[in-house]
């Protein structure tokens, strides 16, 4: 708007803990489905050099079978960022927050989360959380091993068939 611009967020749905709340207890395939839904749009932000900020369960609509990231307000983009690496990695640990309420119904570390897990979300966690330790001696390898990390975790996601995926996350542990 006037030579300016703006993210703006078209999406009116259903928040992601109303949507929990209705459908009661969530099975692993539907919260893995979710988080392939987040990780595209996080993919998509940061490839357009933007960190969305605010990344939590209350910023999470569904809408026409899909999930996706809403409130804009914190995005920030990238070159702004002293550490352009860690706003990425922030915006996955939020990721894994949501995945550690909408399983377990609370807010844990990664560690704990990767205690918890067993299932095809354990290998996401733990990418996540060995990022967080990764040396940045050159900021564009990071992120393009970072990138090509989570791409691969997303692609394998959506390749592996319904019952494949009960398979993977039938075993991941109860509190």
């Amino acid at each position: 708007m006037g030579g300016s611009l703006a993210l703006l967020t078209d999406f009116v749905g259903l928040p992601l803990e109303s949507w929990i709340s209705d459908n009661g207890n969530i099975d692993d395939y539907t919260i893995f489905q979710i988080i392939l839904d987040l990780l595209s749009c996080l993919e998509k932000i940061h490839a357009h050099d933007y960190t969305h900020g605010d990344v939590a369960i209350r910023n999470v609509i569904h809408r026409n079978d899909h999930f996706y990231l809403i409130d804009f307000g914190l995005a920030t983009m990238l070159q702004l960022h002293p550490d352009p690496c860690q706003a990425i990695i922030q915006d996955y640990n939020g990721l894994c927050q949501i995945i550690g309420i909408i399983k377990f119904g609370k807010k844990m570390s990664l560690l704990e989360l990767i205690d918890k897990l067993n299932g095809e979300l354990k290998p996401l966690v733990a990418t996540i959380e060995d990022a967080n330790k990764w040396k940045i001696t050159n900021e564009e390898k990071w992120l393009e091993k970072f990138g090509a990390k989570v791409k691969q975790l997303h692609e394998k996601g959506h390749h592996l068939p319904r019952k494949a995926l009960l398979d993977i996350t039938e075993n991941i542990n109860i509190l």
